[in-house]
């Protein structure tokens, strides 16, 4: 059980030890100011009253729909667990 221990401690230490390369500069991208970024690209992207109207319906309807879907799995997991629990006594 000593040994084991011993072991793990020599492998972590030799691990800790080794070089290790720092990638976090590697692969980012330099960004001119001609690049624009995809927030920029969205902010500019133009939407009628008609059609942001449309999407707030479709999202609103959305959560409608998760909302109740959410409720009726929490009613079901309810209604079980006092099934469960009238069987048990």
């Amino acid at each position: 059980m000593l040994l084991g221990s011993v072991s793990s401690m020599r492998t972590t230490l030799k691990n800790n030890s080794r070089k290790k390369e720092k990638q976090h500069f590697k692969n980012q991208k330099v960004h001119s100011h001609n690049q624009k970024s995809k927030l920029d690209k969205l902010k500019e992207i133009k939407a009628t009253p008609e059609q942001i109207a449309q999407i707030r319906k479709k999202i609103r309807k959305e959560q409608r729909k998760n909302i109740l879907f959410v409720t009726i799995i929490f009613l079901l997991i309810g209604l079980l667990s006092l099934l469960i629990y009238k069987i048990q006594y």
